[in-house]
């Protein structure tokens, strides 16, 4: 598994095909995917809605201290540009879990 999303409000998935809109890849969460040919609802509808997202396997390349604070400033850095709210990042564990309005 690539990770897993927590809805923080209701979602309504009746007719909804998940399998089609909602997709993980490594490092990635992609709801409503463009070659799928499914039009994304309005900000808050829908899936898109505030979510906390966890990913797995997210782990700096190198080992050591030092190298896992600089990944850890990375991942900060990312969660930023994404306009989320870092929840926790365990760079022993690779779990990077945030939470965003997808």
């Amino acid at each position: 598994a690539f990770g897993r999303v927590k809805w923080l409000e209701p979602v309504d998935v009746r007719g909804l095909d998940l399998d089609k809109i909602v997709s993980f890849e490594q490092a990635c969460l992609c709801l409503y995917p463009e070659d799928q040919g499914i039009e994304p609802p309005e900000e808050g509808e829908g899936l898109k809605k505030r979510a906390e997202v966890t990913l797995y396997g997210i782990l700096p390349k190198k080992s050591g201290t030092a190298a896992k604070e600089k990944y850890r400033e990375k991942i900060v850095k990312q969660t930023e540009k994404a306009g989320a709210e870092l929840v926790e990042y365990n760079p022993d564990t690779g779990i990077w879990k945030f939470i965003l309005q997808l």
